[in-house]
């Protein structure tokens, strides 16, 4: 698994799609606690406010 986490963001930035990196990724490994959760919902919630204009 860890090599195909590392290939997207490897081929990522020449796809062409103009992403840019908003923070850094989150990896949850084992259950999902509340620390998990919460920097899921950060990333999503820091990913939503970028496309709004």
């Amino acid at each position: 698994m860890a090599a195909v986490r590392t290939g997207a963001r490897r081929h990522l930035p020449r796809a062409g799609l103009r992403w840019k990196r908003l923070r850094d990724p989150v990896t949850v490994v084992g259950e999902m606690d509340a620390a998990a959760r919460e920097a899921c919902w950060e990333l999503s919630a820091m990913t939503v406010a970028s496309l709004v204009p």
